[in-house]
């Protein structure tokens, strides 16, 4: 990217209909969804970044907009802000940024964004065979008259790939 700078976004817009046959009536409802992203290496190493997305501020989980409320106000929030380090093997990233490790909708759903700290560090590298391990502390909720809620993770992967159009990962996590 020219002087370090990146730039990237995505929109979305669909229509959907849900149809009934019991007590539940039926609707339909259009849905948006935008994100922009911006990026600055002021070095090799070194990145910072922030996401602009529409949702409902008060639900992480969604970045989606029902377009009948768009009429009131649409509702964008920074869902990113992060500065991270990066060399051959080490990354580590610090502020509110995508999960430094592997997961499915099962397990975290793919809008939320921790913030705290996080990073991986890759070893036993060869053409076929990669392995990671990956650590994250979560602040999850900030309580003045309370203790706060913060969790801790960790994942260990594996990946083997054989051929170009095929490949096999296995991780194992643990969160607290």
């Amino acid at each position: 990217p020219p002087n370090g700078f990146d730039v990237s976004g995505d929109f979305r817009l669909r229509y959907e209909s849900n149809s009934s046959n019991g007590p539940t009536p039926a609707w339909d409802r259009g849905v948006l969804r935008a994100r922009l992203a911006a990026g600055f290496k002021p070095s090799d190493s070194i990145k910072l970044g922030a996401r602009l997305v529409t949702g409902d501020l008060g639900n992480p989980r969604s970045s989606d907009t029902s377009i009948s409320n768009f009429a009131n106000d649409l509702e964008v929030s920074l869902d990113q802000v992060y500065v991270s380090y990066q060399n051959q093997s080490l990354f580590l990233t610090g502020g509110k940024f995508a999960k430094p490790f592997s997961s499915t909708e099962l397990v975290w759903d793919g809008d939320v964004n921790p913030q705290g700290m996080g990073g991986h560090i890759d070893f036993l590298e060869t053409d076929t065979w990669s392995s990671r391990i990956s650590g994250i502390y979560f602040l999850i909720d900030e309580n003045n008259l309370g203790g706060d809620s913060n969790m801790l993770g960790a994942q260990l992967s594996a990946s083997l790939r054989q051929m170009d159009d095929w490949s096999l990962s296995v991780h194992a996590s643990y969160f607290d």
